[in-house]
């Protein structure tokens, strides 16, 4: 026995007798399974991406804070800045404290550590395709949001850090819970590999 999405996105319980009769088709070439993994590994691939872009991008975001630097022994000393012009000078748009990058680093795994828990619940209630469509909706919409709300208020950027978290936290319970209507027993071993592979491409 193992589980399966009907027409109203639920999941219901069929036999294993049904998964070779609904998966057969494919067998022999390029099926729906292939074009799920195609799929699901692309979702995976752009939700990383909207999460880890802030951890690069604000190294050039933030101000050029000498006074802060040059009281720390666990940092690289700066360089002497006498000699060049100040148009050469690294500097950033935003001034703000480490305390402050720090939350806005890390403030997206509050949301991504509920999402998660919601994204169960969800899955198994709205269906997998329902829930990961969304969730990739948004994220997306986030992420375009997000120089808007930067130049707004860093705490309104936080929020909205939170809310990302929440909706990329659902990825992976949605993903699960389509592997299990749409990847026959004896290839989910392989496939759940292959989809999940792009977080170790990440890391």
């Amino acid at each position: 026995m193992d589980s399966s999405e009907n027409h109203h996105g639920r999941v219901s319980i069929i036999s294993d007798g049904e998964y070779g009769a609904h998966f057969n088709k494919a067998d022999g070439g390029w099926g729906v399974r292939h074009v799920f993994g195609l799929l699901s590994f692309s979702a995976l691939a752009v939700s990383y991406m909207t999460r880890n872009s802030i951890n690069i991008a604000i190294v050039a975001m933030v101000a050029l804070n000498a006074s802060y630097v040059s009281g720390q022994t666990d940092v690289c000393p700066l360089r002497s800045l006498s000699n060049e012009t100040s148009d050469n000078t690294p500097t950033g748009e935003f001034d703000w404290d480490e305390e402050t990058r720090g939350m806005i680093l890390g403030c997206f795994f509050y949301g991504y550590l509920v999402g998660n828990l919601l994204g169960g619940f969800a899955s198994a209630y709205l269906g997998g395709r329902v829930t990961l469509g969304v969730s990739v909706l948004f994220v997306s919409i986030i992420s375009l949001l997000s120089p808007v709300c930067i130049r707004t208020s860093s705490t309104l950027y936080m929020g909205l850090r939170i809310v990302c978290g929440i909706f990329q936290g659902s990825l992976s319970p949605s993903i699960f819970t389509l592997m299990v209507t749409w990847i026959p027993p004896k290839d989910k071993a392989s496939f759940g590999s292959r989809v999940l592979i792009d977080k170790t491409l990440k890391s």
